[in-house]
């Protein structure tokens, strides 16, 4: 065989090992990584199946536990994180709520029922609104609408 036939099979060969190798060496961090990731997710603290979530105030849990009982299936929450950023702001924290919400839809509009307010300071909130929850001063709940069913 002359050397431009081995070059190809020769070649292929060193990036196979070169695959190899740094693959072998990358498993223990990997391996580790994982381990680490599921021993927090273990310790993970959960109320009620909502489970305790750093960045969120610590009365959160029992707080949406109540908001799901406040709310029918399918109501709409508008959810506001951080000084009138709706929607925008902490956009985890926001996901978040949403899952926990399901099936209540959270959305944009002010027209929405009920508020859910997340250290958000002083909001001009409708006329007429009354502040249902209020566990901690970071956490409110209001219904918008406290005459209708």
């Amino acid at each position: 065989m002359t050397a431009r036939r081995l070059w190809a099979p020769v070649l292929g060969l060193v990036c196979a090992l070169i695959l190899v190798l740094a693959a072998v060496t990358h498993l223990p961090a990997s391996a580790r990584q994982l381990s680490d990731r599921r021993a927090a997710a273990q310790e993970v603290t959960a109320i009620r199946g909502i489970p305790e979530t750093g960045g969120l105030p610590p009365a959160t849990p029992e707080f949406l536990h109540h908001v799901r009982e406040l709310v029918p299936d399918h109501g709409r929450i508008r959810v506001l994180v951080g000084r009138q950023r709706a929607c925008h702001g902490r956009p985890g924290q926001l996901y978040w709520f949403a899952y926990h919400l399901l099936p209540r839809v959270i959305v944009c509009d002010a027209s929405a029922r009920y508020w859910v307010l997340v250290r958000t300071g002083p909001v001009t909130v409708p006329a007429g609104s009354r502040v249902v929850l209020e566990p901690t001063a970071e956490l409110r709940f209001v219904d918008t609408r406290p005459g209708e069913s």
